[in-house]
C-alpha cells in the first residue's frame, strides 16, 4: 500500500492545528523540557589539563550532579567539581580528606589519620609532604596525577560552598562511557 498524503484543502483549520500541536508542537516542548532539565541539575564540562590522570584524560565530556552536592553529604573518593581558591578557576579533582581529619603526605603515600590510604587510581606516588587539618564544613582535595596537579597541597582544605557537583558519568569519547563509583577504601 502506498502513503498518500492528504491534501490540505480536505483538513479544516481545527484539525491542521491539532495535527501541528500533536505532530511538532508536543514533541518539541517536551524535548525543550528534558534539555532544560539536564542542564539545571546535570550539567556538562570538559577536563581541560592532565591532573586527573590516568582516569580523566584531557578533552573528557562529564556529566555532573548538582543534586547530590546540595542535599547530601560528599564521600571520600568521590570526584568534584569546584571553584579554586584564589584563581576562581573551575576544577576537577578527589576528595581525599573529610571534615575533622588530618591528612599527611610523607614518602609517597597520603595517611588520613595516621593510617595509609590505598589508591589504585593515582598515576604516581607523591613527590611531596605536608600535613593538612581539614576544617568543619571543608575537604581536602588531590588530583589524580599528584605530581602535576594544583590542589589542596598547595591551597590547603577548600569550603564546601566552593563544590558545584559531583561527576557521575563520562559521555566521551564513545569508546571510553563510564559511570563513576565511589572506591572503597
Amino acid at each position: 500500500m502506498l502513503y498518500r498524503p492528504r491534501r490540505l484543502e480536505s483538513i479544516t483549520g481545527s484539525t491542521l492545528a491539532q495535527r501541528v500541536m500533536n505532530e511538532w508542537l508536543k514533541p518539541m516542548l517536551t524535548a525543550l523540557a528534558c534539555v532544560l532539565v539536564m542542564n539545571l541539575f546535570f550539567p556538562r564540562y570538559a577536563v581541560m589539563g592532565h591532573s586527573m590522570e590516568p582516569r580523566l584524560h584531557e578533552n573528557d565530556r562529564l556529566f555532573v550532579s548538582n543534586i547530590e552536592a546540595a542535599i547530601a553529604p560528599i564521600s571520600r573518593g568521590e570526584i568534584i567539581v569546584f571553584t579554586a581558591p584564589g584563581d576562581g578557576e573551575t576544577v576537577i579533582k578527589r576528595v581525599i580528606g573529610l571534615a575533622g581529619e588530618t591528612v599527611e603526605i610523607d614518602g609517597g603515600t597520603v595517611y588520613i589519620d595516621g593510617v595509609p590510604l590505598a589508591e589504585d587510581y593515582i598515576r604516581e606516588r607523591p613527590r611531596f609532604r605536608g600535613q593538612w587539618l581539614v576544617g568543619e564544613g571543608q575537604y581536602f582535595v588531590l588530583g589524580d596525577n599528584r605530581n602535576a596537579s594544583r590542589d589542596s597541597s598547595e591551597y590547603g582544605p577548600i569550603d564546601a560552598s566552593r563544590i558545584s557537583g559531583v561527576v557521575r558519568f563520562r559521555f566521551w569519547p564513545l569508546n571510553a562511557l563510564d559511570m563513576f563509583q565511589t572506591p572503597r577504601y
